[in-house]
């Protein structure tokens, strides 16, 4: 039987490899190529990358992915929220920024408008001074300095028709300050324009980012989920690691009496692997070794329920049965110490005793035991301890 193919899911597809495309092109690139592109076009570069990575992490359909690929998912993820938390400072900063640059051009405007009102009265008190100094008393100049229709045109034009030099420079400064207000007018409306922007642009970011947290928060549940299920299903499996070790080390004593070898003869080193097949076609969601401070002392392939599960080699099926958190399970002894076992299946297709070729169905997938869902536990043991099974398989 050819070996499975275990390939990662297509949202982990996703997620790993623009990291290496992106060093491969630069790795690539002519040697000035790096020279020549701007700041701007490597920071644009970067946050393409970082987008598709969030995009692939947030298209991880929890359920249907392996451990390492929720856990690289939520890594993304997690680094994500860090930088939108930051975006969201930035833009808050930018925003306040914006609103106190408002604050400053309306400031701006108001004082503008109070030296044109103060210029306004001055002119109008040089103007009746002069008009009284040259046309009439003072009588006259306090009833004008009284007067509400000061503000009519005729009445303007006649005092400034009498107007000093004094008079004439205060009207320049009138004059300017106009033209200053205009421009202060229009940047104070550029402000407030800009500070709304920059309102709506934090409100983005920070709706962005909420909807980030959402999502890295499912996903970190998810993750939760799944290791205090592995903390059980590993309580399980070692409750029974016991039982295993005796059945498999028994069987090999036997095997050594049988033959006249003593147990100082006895070498622990793992055989041929060109020797073991797959056991089942199906992809690999989880392999051998530590994983959140527990040994994960098989590999799981993942296969609908009904599969057949096949021998990995020759031997003599030493136990066939319930066993706990492996549910229904085989243990298939192979000589120089080797054994194999599959567990949580559907139905067994062996029995204690019998003697089976490499190849051969010995049962089928199934969910048994402390499992949450279908898929095959398989391990290679050397003398009743667990080994890395793929170190055996081609």
């Amino acid at each position: 039987m050819p070996p499975p193919a275990p390939t990662p899911t297509p949202a982990l597809r996703r997620l790993l490899p623009v990291v290496a495309v992106a060093v491969g092109a630069a790795l690539l690139a002519p040697a000035g190529a790096a020279v020549g592109q701007s700041q701007r076009d490597l920071r644009e570069e970067r946050e393409r990358i970082r987008e598709t990575q969030v995009e692939a992490a947030m298209n991880i359909l929890a359920l249907s992915a392996t451990d390492l690929e929720v856990e690289a998912a939520l890594a993304v993820l997690e680094e994500n929220v860090g930088i939108q938390q930051a975006a969201v400072g930035d833009a808050r900063q930018a925003a306040a920024a914006a609103h106190q640059h408002a604050a400053t051009a309306a400031a701006d405007v108001a004082a503008s408008l109070a030296e044109i009102d103060r210029l306004e009265a001055q002119l109008d008190e040089l103007a009746v001074q002069a008009y009284v100094q040259h046309a009439g008393s003072a009588g006259e100049g306090d009833a004008l300095l009284r007067s509400r229709d000061l503000g009519e045109v005729p009445l303007r034009r006649a005092l400034y028709s009498q107007a000093t030099q004094r008079e004439l420079d205060v009207g320049e400064q009138l004059r300017e300050t106009n033209a200053v207000l205009d421009e202060q007018r229009n940047e104070a409306e550029a402000a407030a324009r800009s500070a709304d922007d920059a309102e709506a642009a934090a409100a983005a970011e920070l709706a962005e980012l909420e909807e980030d947290e959402a999502q890295t928060e499912h996903l970190r549940s998810e993750l939760e989920a799944r290791i205090a299920d592995y903390h059980t299903l590993v309580d399980a499996l070692e409750a029974q690691d016991s039982f295993i070790t005796a059945v498999i080390q028994e069987r090999d004593a036997a095997r050594r009496s049988e033959l006249g070898i003593g147990d100082d003869n006895y070498v622990e080193h793992p055989p041929s692997a060109s020797g073991l097949v797959w056991p089942v076609q199906g992809k690999l969601t989880s392999p051998y070794g530590q994983r959140w401070g527990r040994l994960h002392a098989g590999i799981d392939i993942a296969a609908p329920t009904g599969t057949p599960i096949r021998a990995a080699n020759s031997g003599e099926v030493i136990y066939a049965g319930w066993r706990g958190g492996y549910g229904n399970a085989v243990i298939v002894d192979h000589g120089d110490g080797l054994a194999t076992l599959y567990g949580h299946m559907s139905r067994i297709g062996a029995r204690t005793g019998q003697t089976v070729d490499r190849g051969e169905v010995i049962g089928a997938v199934g969910s048994t035991g402390n499992s949450t869902g279908p898929h095959l536990h398989f391990e290679t043991r050397i003398g009743g301890r667990p080994r890395d099974p793929q170190l055996y398989l081609p």
